[in-house]
């Protein structure tokens, strides 16, 4: 079973097409898990989730920020755990 032996991102890539999108989902929250906490005690961060990539391909994990500035981007790395990083600005959230 393909999915049983995928264990980062960088692998998943290269089977990609044989693993189902829950799995790829899945494997996605874990990485959010252990790294949301950092993510969001950085000032200006306001959220962190799944979503698609710029290009609507592939699922990445997704950073939303207030407003990106030049600090924030230096801040937020681009890849975790080879699972890629998209950084969204989106003004404040507010819960409802």
């Amino acid at each position: 079973d393909t999915t049983a032996q995928i264990s980062s991102l960088k692998e998943l890539r290269q089977h990609a097409e044989k693993i189902p999108v829950d799995e790829r989902i899945s494997l996605l929250k874990r990485i959010q898990k252990r790294h949301e906490a950092r993510l969001l005690s950085v000032p200006g961060v306001s959220g962190v989730g799944i979503g698609m990539d710029e290009a609507r391909k592939d699922k990445v994990l997704v950073v939303f920020v207030e407003k990106l500035t030049d600090k924030l981007k230096s801040t937020i790395p681009s890849e975790l755990e080879g699972a890629r990083v998209r950084v969204i600005e989106s003004g404040v959230i507010v819960a409802h």
